[in-house]
């Protein structure tokens, strides 16, 4: 019985030494939190054992950057989860692979690359929605705003916090919302009267909503996740999607052409778009992509997905660097 049992042993663990040495490791791309990498490698690894991840991580900037210059030196398999006002740089660079995955039926069109094969597929959404505190404007006695320019009324003056987008990828797409939306000309009059009514521009995103939500200010636009986790915890704090839609992006993911590891990879993206994947990204997302934009949370407004309207990514691409030059240039006093 004990020999019996030690050639049991000897016998698994040999098969799970093998496998780990052999595995195929992918290096993967990423401009994800820490938080989410872990928990999203641990379920892949779980269910591949013959694959490991190595990420290659950074801020989405640098990360970018790193892989449209090194194009001709990277070893990089994947990317996944960069934001695609960046990636969308990394397909114009010819750097992408296109790849129907297993689970691609169920894709909610409007948030996929537009090949077919698509070259990237979108995760989750972010967005930046305008928050308030309902008791707190009862107080007051204002009204909740139900179109952009409601939040230019002299009687907001002091009561607006919204982050820079010098330094906030959510400021930013709540500036190339206003642009996309009323033309550049009339968005920059509107972000004029708005600058007047604006108690200062956060370092962060996730800073607006919290501060509306102890009371400091009436109105806050912000990173709509924040806001729903402010919710949750009981803070007087409600979403706003203004008439005319917010700002948005998307977390995605796609396979570079440098990829030697053609067969893991596509397993990688298979998981990716998979229903287990899109259940880790509710955990992080107020939106999640794939069941045809259905929302991973139930504090976001009911309507909220007919108001999002298609990005021009070549647009942004090409003019992303001179709004924000040009932005700090008109607003910068007022950046903490």
């Amino acid at each position: 019985m004990g020999m019996t049992n030690t050639r049991f042993w000897g016998i698994f663990v040999g098969f799970f030494l093998f496998q780990w040495v052999n595995a195929v490791e992918l290096q993967v791309y990423t401009g994800m939190d820490p938080e989410k990498r872990v928990t999203y490698k641990l379920e892949f690894e779980k269910l591949h054992p013959d694959i490991t991840i190595k990420w290659i991580d950074g801020t989405t900037p640098v990360i970018t950057e790193k892989i449209k210059n090194d194009n001709a030196m990277i070893q990089g398999d994947f990317i996944w989860g960069l934001s695609i006002n960046y990636l969308y740089g990394i397909m114009q660079n010819k750097q992408l692979l296109g790849y129907r995955t297993a689970n691609y039926p169920r894709f909610n069109r409007k948030f996929i690359e537009t090949h077919d094969p698509p070259e990237w597929i979108g995760m989750n959404l972010l967005s930046a929605i305008v928050c308030y505190a309902p008791k707190l404007s009862a107080l007051f006695e204002v009204d909740k705003p139900a179109y952009w320019n409601d939040l230019t009324d002299k009687k907001y003056k002091g009561q607006i916090i919204m982050p820079s987008p010098v330094n906030s990828s959510i400021g930013m797409l709540a500036v190339l919302n206003w642009i996309k939306i009323m033309g550049e000309e009339q968005a920059w009059n509107f972000m004029d009267q708005l600058h007047d009514n604006i108690d200062f521009y956060s370092p962060t995103a996730s800073f607006p909503c919290q501060s509306v939500a102890i009371g400091n200010h009436l109105y806050g636009i912000g990173f709509d996740f924040r806001a729903i986790k402010l919710k949750e915890s009981g803070a007087d704090i409600d979403i706003i999607i203004p008439n005319g839609g917010v700002g948005w992006d998307i977390e995605a993911f796609g396979i570079l052409k440098t990829t030697k590891n053609i067969e893991s990879v596509k397993k990688l993206a298979d998981f990716a778009s998979s229903l287990e994947a899109e259940k880790l990204y509710s955990q992080y997302s107020s939106l999640t992509l794939h069941s045809a934009g259905t929302s991973a949370n139930n504090n976001m407004p009911k309507d909220f997905i007919k108001n999002i309207k298609r990005n021009d990514y070549s647009f942004v691409v090409s003019n992303i660097d001179r709004i924000a030059t040009e932005w700090k240039r008109r607003y910068g006093d007022k950046i903490r």
